[in-house]
């Protein structure tokens, strides 16, 4: 019974560890693309300011529509 909760607890640290990391990455992927955001608004043949508008509507999107989300797919089983 001992080794069923270790494995639990385990089990859990790498869950939340995973987590931890996939909350980063997303977070900072508006971070990457500003560090391009003249490459892009080239290469697509917009202006910077509307490149910029586009990153930051995503950022908000992902800001309000995670929780949402989240609380949705919650209620369904695993």
């Amino acid at each position: 019974m001992v080794n069923e909760e270790q494995a639990i607890s385990k089990k859990h640290k790498i869950l939340a560890f995973t987590l931890i990391l996939l909350t980063f990455v997303m977070g900072t992927s508006e971070f990457v693309i500003v560090g391009l955001l003249t490459e892009v608004s080239t290469s697509i043949g917009i202006s910077i300011a509307t490149a910029g508008t586009l990153v930051s509507g995503f950022a908000i999107a992902y800001a309000i529509g995670t929780p949402l989300v989240t609380g949705l797919v919650s209620r369904f089983p695993k």
